[in-house]
């Protein structure tokens, strides 16, 4: 039987510390993700139905509160823009873990 002595590599507690964090945040990133997605469908709906009311009553909707919608929307796609940036971030961490390890899983 042949003895091979290469060490194996382990895991920090500190890895294994920071993996559970992102894996946390990666999973908050999802509700996040979710939560965004139902408020900008019940936005989009609510627009709907002020168009429908307006064409309906031949009426023009107020110009207030479409904007406030409008800045609603924008502000969900700056958050959205900003869960993404925090993954990719976030992956760059995980692959630094790996590559430390030499190891990677998927």
């Amino acid at each position: 039987m042949l003895c091979n002595n290469q060490l194996i590599s382990s895991i920090s507690d500190g890895h294994l510390e920071m993996l559970t964090r992102l894996r946390t945040r990666a999973e908050s990133r999802e509700s996040a993700r979710e939560e965004i997605f139902e408020e900008a469908c019940i936005l989009m709906q609510d627009a709907q139905g002020i168009l429908r009311l307006a064409h309906t009553y031949d009426q023009s909707p107020t110009a207030s509160t479409l904007h406030a919608m409008e800045q609603r929307m924008q502000l969900l796609l700056h958050e959205m823009a900003d869960l993404r940036y925090e993954g990719v971030h976030d992956s760059r961490i995980l692959s630094a873990i790996w590559d430390q390890t030499g190891e990677y899983m998927h």
